[in-house]
């Protein structure tokens, strides 16, 4: 049988490490070889620096398993307990049915802080999210110990969820040490740690894979295959490894061989039914670990948006055919309600530069662009015809598509919600555009309206979008926030499609409550 570039590898360990277990078991074959201890030394301090890490991560990475909750009706139930969650009473012995009816699907997860908060996959919680009530989750850590969770946040852009454990902030875990995951090189030794086939069950122990890292910018190519697919690709750039990442192993640890997270598995590198010699992971780096304290502090993850159209371009100077050719991504469509427009930003102009960095590509505007926060000021570089400007564009917020989840959201203002105008362009893309002369001055969309609240009484509906308040133009949720918080007596707000609406002073409230919202 002939193995493939990405095997040789590994059978040369498996070599050495038999040829230095023959050594040990046989001490006579020592004087055979040149210098057999010092092999043997070699392949032992190997040995002890993969179980170090392995010890070192194990504590924190854990088993997630969805529980049907309707299973409480079966014909294992107690009658005592119908209605009841079933895992406050999953059965210790593994032959018991119950257990099967119980599980109905597993993945794994990342102890991201000692409060009792969990790291895994959007997808892994996705029934969770999509079937309120219907499912619940259960996490069980590698000591044995096993939690109810919910989910805390999720951000379904990125493919990453945090879970917050039953017991939270009281719990005292043992996080992960996270680090800088750009700086993987390809042939760089990793582990990946996780919860392959849901086998961690019965005791909480999760399993460990060794590989190298195939590939550093790898982005998974949609295949026509009959098979169901497997990969879960959240648009970012990824890791690819050969380390055997089976199913269940979503939301797992790659890690190095210090025992410092690098990334977050997440993918199949194959179709369902074919060989899958290898997998994806979510490299930790500065987006990834911005995403991770967002969600772990129950926020929205939110992206840096433009609000264009781009499209890959290369432009030859018209005057000098020698010069060598700029490579760029061209404005083929713009939202002129959104502050690129507004601050100079206009279709045909080729972007070449964003804060010094070269941009050549349209995949890599969006994924630059998309990793700065909200408001972010970008220093950018287009080419206008034959002339290069530079300019400072703010950027908007990119339209999440997905259930997105947060437990501490915006603040509610007399039953309203409001959010980035461009948060629209999700179901209306450019057709907001006809925003004509007065659209593109600003304003801030209604995100959420109570039902009952003085905002609903009023006939103020979700989607409508807010121009001003007491006369004074609103470019982003903070401007209305501060507005309508700084308010005394009646505030008057304005409407794109409609008369303006005048309240009494109210002050902002608060959400600390779980919130699905369907952008």
């Amino acid at each position: 049988m002939r193995l493939g570039p990405r095997c040789m590898w590994k059978a040369l360990v498996l070599v050495v490490l038999t040829a230095a277990s023959n050594v040990w078991t046989n001490p006579s074959r020592a004087a055979d070889g040149p210098g057999p201890s010092k092999d043997l030394a070699v392949v032992d301090a190997m040995q002890s620096v993969f179980q170090r890490a392995i010890q070192k991560v194990q504590p924190s990475v854990g088993s997630i398993f969805l529980i049907d909750q309707r299973v409480a009706a079966s014909p294992f139930a107690d009658p005592a307990n119908v209605g009841r969650p079933r895992i406050d009473r999953f059965p210790a012995d593994p032959n018991d049915p119950a257990r099967d009816a119980a599980s109905v699907g597993f993945g794994s997860g990342i102890v991201v802080d000692e409060r009792g908060l969990i790291l895994t996959c959007y997808h892994v919680v996705r029934p969770v999210i999509d079937s309120p009530g219907q499912y619940a989750l259960r996490i069980r850590l590698s000591d044995g110990s096993q939690y109810l969770g919910s989910v805390y946040a999720a951000d379904p852009r990125g493919d990453l969820a945090v879970i917050r454990l039953a017991g939270f902030p009281e719990l005292d875990l043992q996080p992960i040490t996270i680090t800088d995951g750009s700086t993987l090189f390809v042939g760089q030794l990793v582990l990946a740690i996780g919860n392959p086939f849901g086998i961690s069950e019965p005791d909480g122990a999760v399993s460990s894979s060794m590989g190298i890292v195939s590939n550093i910018r790898r982005r998974p190519a949609k295949r026509n295959l009959r098979q169901e697919e497997t990969i879960h690709f959240s648009g970012r750039t990824l890791v690819q490894t050969d380390a055997r990442l089976n199913m269940g192993v979503s939301g797992g640890a790659l890690v190095n061989t210090r025992g410092e997270l690098v990334g977050v598995t997440m993918a199949l590198a194959a179709a369902n039914g074919f060989e899958t010699p290898g997998g994806f992971a979510l490299p930790t780096d500065r987006l990834t670990q911005r995403t991770i304290k967002t969600l772990a502090e129950g926020r929205e993850m939110e992206y840096g948006f433009l609000g264009i159209a781009p499209m890959t371009d290369i432009f030859t100077p018209p005057l000098d055919p020698n010069a060598p050719p700029i490579h760029g991504v061209r404005v083929r469509q713009i939202a002129p309600h959104l502050p690129a427009y507004r601050l100079g930003l206009r279709q045909g102009d080729l972007i070449v530069g964003i804060n010094g960095k070269p941009v050549r590509t349209q995949d890599e505007l969006i994924l630059e662009v998309g990793s700065f926060p909200v408001g972010t000021v970008l220093d950018m570089k287009v080419l206008r015809g034959n002339t290069t400007q530079a300019l400072k564009i703010p950027l908007a917020k990119f339209p999440v598509s997905g259930k997105i989840v947060a437990t501490h959201r915006r603040p509610t203002w007399n039953g309203i919600r409001v959010d980035h105008l461009s948060v629209l362009m999700k179901e209306q893309g450019f057709a907001l555009a006809p925003v004509r002369s007065s659209f593109h001055h600003g304003g801030v969309s209604i995100a959420e309206v109570a039902e009952g609240s003085p905002a609903y009484e009023k006939g103020l509906r979700e989607k409508q979008i807010i121009t001003r308040v007491n006369g004074k133009t609103l470019y982003d949720p903070d401007d209305f926030e501060k507005e309508v918080a700084r308010a005394r007596g009646e505030v008057r707000l304005e409407l794109f499609d409609g008369d303006p609406i005048t309240f009494d002073a109210a002050p902002l409230v608060k959400s600390d409550q779980d919130t699905n919202e369907d952008r």
